[in-house]
């Protein structure tokens, strides 16, 4: 299983840990989205996403390790 970093706080980890992961777009944090480029594949931990305002909660997914598994084996 790949290695997933959180791309509000840094931390490291993988779907083998307790700790709920979600993905997004990075553009989604940005104050100003239109500076930013899209970013999509960008991964949440549980903690700074339970941080994020939840009006923007939506826009993230939790990642299983099912949809790892067929985003590794389609490169998709």
């Amino acid at each position: 299983m790949a290695e997933l970093i959180c791309v509000s706080c840094g931390r490291r980890g993988t779907l083998d840990e307790p700790l709920p992961w979600y993905e997004g777009a990075a553009r989604d944090l940005a104050l100003e989205p239109d500076d930013v480029a899209v970013e999509d594949g960008a991964y949440l931990c549980g903690d700074c996403y339970r941080r994020i305002d939840p009006e923007d909660r939506p826009r993230w997914k939790p990642v299983s390790r099912l949809s790892g598994f067929i985003r590794e084996k389609t490169g998709g």
